[in-house]
């Protein structure tokens, strides 16, 4: 969705493709892709392949060596163009391999990144500088060295930087022209508005690189507040549903950018929460919309841990206050006494608790 507002904003000058990557199935918003006519192409990235192709290669010289020949690592779509200008949602291997795949083609690109939530936001770029990769054979055309701006809705809240790149706003998705709004309607369609008054955010999962223990105090909101008053979103890398088999009640997961599941939802009389993830900042970050969020981390047991965001901590320190400047919006309760009290106050904000 992002790159759609990219496109119709920011980039709107200048002829664009998108390569859509295989780790997401995007079988059904390909075609409607193309059918709008957003961008001139739409290409297929085998970013997975690429994946297993270089764990397979370990650590050390042929790890080294992997960037003689990207394309042979990560097999680039069959591009009918050339370009000046990559795009990325974030810094990943995927992403360096892409831009070394141009290079490969005889292009010369320059990088900048369309923010794509939390991950874009906290990098630091520590892990390309310690990716094993021999970046050093590019001299000046070296990834690191051809970066330019990151575009976000938010960039009051990069952590990135590390002076790699610069920061520009992307509008908020309720400040775009109808037009803008249209073509992404044209996309991905229109959502039925969140009927319960508290909506969960689920951490990443471990097989994703999270860990967090978040089901205890999960449990004890959605006692607190009423089952059947309280909504999942379940993460995205998440493969198992363990909330339904509970009874609880989880929001659509076809759609193909879950921020507009809340769309047509007045978040002003909604609770968004969450223990291990960024999206409970949705209303705020996305929509630039009022909404009330809960803060659930300090009472899980253990840490939540994401290899991508190192300061994740600090990222959401960060969004506290952003988001707390005009008046307080986000609650961070350390103990289940100030749960308890922040839960009162929020129900008594939200018009109580029942839909």
């Amino acid at each position: 969705m992002n790159c759609i507002v990219a496109q119709r904003t920011v980039n709107k000058k200048y002829p664009a493709d998108i390569a859509l990557q295989d780790t997401a199935d995007f079988s059904a918003l390909r075609e409607r892709l193309r059918s709008v006519g957003i961008f001139e192409s739409v290409y297929s990235y085998k970013a997975r392949k690429g994946n297993r192709n270089l764990r397979l290669l370990g650590r050390g010289e042929q790890r080294a060596a992997a960037l003689a020949r990207p394309s042979e690592i990560y097999p680039m779509p069959k591009l009918a163009r050339e370009y000046s200008a990559l795009f990325l949602p974030r810094d990943s291997y995927a992403a360096r391999f892409f831009y070394y795949g141009l290079l490969e083609l005889g292009m010369a690109p320059d990088v900048g990144f369309v923010g794509e939530g939390a991950s874009t936001y906290a990098m630091d770029f520590g892990n390309t500088l310690g990716d094993g990769l021999d970046h050093a054979r590019f001299g000046d055309r070296a990834f690191l060295k051809k970066l330019g701006t990151l575009w976000c809705y938010q960039p009051e809240l990069c952590l990135a930087g590390g002076g790699f790149v610069k920061t520009a706003g992307l509008p908020p998705f309720d400040a775009l022209e109808p037009s803008v709004r249209e073509a992404v309607d044209a996309v991905f369609g229109r959502a039925e508005p969140v009927k319960e008054k508290l909506v969960y955010f689920e951490g990443a999962p471990a097989g994703s690189g999270g860990l967090n223990d978040e089901m205890p105090v999960f449990l004890a909101v959605a006692d607190r507040v009423g089952r059947e008053n309280l909504a999942v979103r379940l993460h995205p890398d998440s493969r198992t549903d363990r909330f339904g088999p509970l009874g609880f009640r989880v929001l659509d997961r076809s759609a193909e950018a879950p921020e507009l599941l809340f769309r047509e939802t007045d978040l002003s009389q909604k609770v968004l929460a969450s223990a291990a993830s960024f999206g409970c900042y949705v209303g705020q970050e996305t929509f630039g919309r009022p909404s009330h969020t809960l803060l659930l981390k300090d009472l899980i047991r253990g840490a939540a841990s994401f290899p991508e965001l190192r300061d994740r901590g600090e990222l959401l320190r960060r969004a506290e206050r952003v988001f707390n400047r005009e008046r307080k919006t986000s609650w961070n309760p350390l103990n289940t006494e100030e749960l308890s009290l922040t839960l009162d106050m929020l129900e008594e904000w939200v018009g109580g608790w029942s839909a």
